[in-house]
């Protein structure tokens, strides 16, 4: 076969086309003594870190546009959640099993449920690393992580016709695609019993990773967030605060004891709660990792501009946190 020669251009580079999707190109300054990272010097990205990245631009940074808050209206905000727990087979109700050996997303729709819950032992293993951590970051020059303690109690509330009506119009459409009646879940501290929150939660989407070598999974979803502002003795039936359904709890679903454990490090906090009465055999542990979603959206918004920014770095940080947490839920080895 003939062999083409290669002609070589040292004209200037023409200007960088705009970055696709809001994503930033990968730098190509050659540096002198360093080896290039490929044969076009550019670093590829990690394909695993750009699919969650891109579910997160799609669905918040690209998603309703959930405005600012006006005088006496309610404010609605994204959040983002990962729950770490058990992918399991809707089937025969054990943990799914895929031919693959690492880390696998999903596709959304696969016959599938997320049990969001671990077992008294691994809390317990999970809060002693985490207070490990936490002690281990105080030294500098590392960032500390930030502790709290909080319990809590939720109360849930039918959202009636007058209260839906006092919620934007894109916050309307989200609750009309949802399959379950919406509620309004009130948040007291068992210390003061103030009300801390007021809140009307809506899910965008789920994203799912399977993760074979480890025994926890991983669900990242987006929801929006949306603060009641409106008399709690209007959301209990007849209008009488101290009228009470089944239960014991206004609208009969029964109340949820939060005790909370929470830990922030550079805008990542890490929720490890026990919820229900300790001496419950019914008490669940779960195990959350929630990044700023303002701050996603505010770099997200950026990168969609082309300039400078921090989004897919945010989001790798978020990931890496869980991937973390993850391991640290192996049993050790022998």
């Amino acid at each position: 076969m003939k062999h083409e020669k290669i002609s070589v251009d040292r004209s200037p580079a023409p200007p960088a086309a705009p970055p696709p999707n809001g994503h930033p190109p990968p730098l190509r300054d050659a540096k002198p003594g360093l080896p290039e990272p490929t044969v076009t010097n550019f670093e590829p990205y990690n394909e695993f870190d750009r699919k969650i990245a891109d579910f997160l631009f799609d669905t918040v940074v690209a998603g309703p546009d959930l405005g600012h808050p006006s005088a006496g209206g309610p404010r609605a905000v994204f959040e983002i959640e990962a729950k770490i727990g058990t992918l399991v087979s809707r089937d025969d109700g054990g943990r799914i099993a895929l031919p693959v050996q690492s880390e696998t997303i999903l596709v959304p729709g696969v016959s599938t449920r997320f049990e969001s819950t671990m077992s008294k032992l691994q809390h317990r293993d999970m809060n002693r690393f985490l207070n490990r951590e936490t002690q281990l970051s105080q030294q500098p020059p590392r960032i500390p992580v930030h502790y709290r303690h909080s319990v809590e109690v939720d109360t849930f509330h039918p959202l009636r016709p007058a209260a839906l009506d006092q919620l934007p119009a894109y916050a309307r459409d989200l609750i009309s695609m949802r399959k379950h009646a919406p509620k309004i879940r009130v948040t007291r501290d068992t210390k003061t019993n103030q009300v801390t929150a007021k809140i009307v939660k809506a899910r965008i989407a789920d994203l799912d990773i399977f993760c074979p070598g480890q025994i926890f999974d991983i669900r990242i979803s987006v929801n929006v967030e949306m603060r009641y502002d409106g008399p709690i003795e209007t959301l209990v039936d007849g209008g009488d605060p101290m009228h009470v359904g089944a239960n014991g709890n206004p609208g009969g679903q029964p109340p949820r004891r939060k005790d909370r454990l929470s830990y922030e490090h550079q805008g990542v906090r890490i929720d490890l709660t026990q919820v229900g009465d300790p001496r419950d055999p019914s008490c669940t542990h779960e195990l959350e990792v929630e990044v700023d979603a303002e701050e996603v959206r505010r770099q997200g918004l950026m990168a969609q501009e082309g300039v400078e920014n921090s989004f897919e770095p945010l989001v790798k940080r978020f990931l890496d946190n869980v991937r973390v947490l993850v391991r640290a839920g192996n049993p050790p080895s022998k």
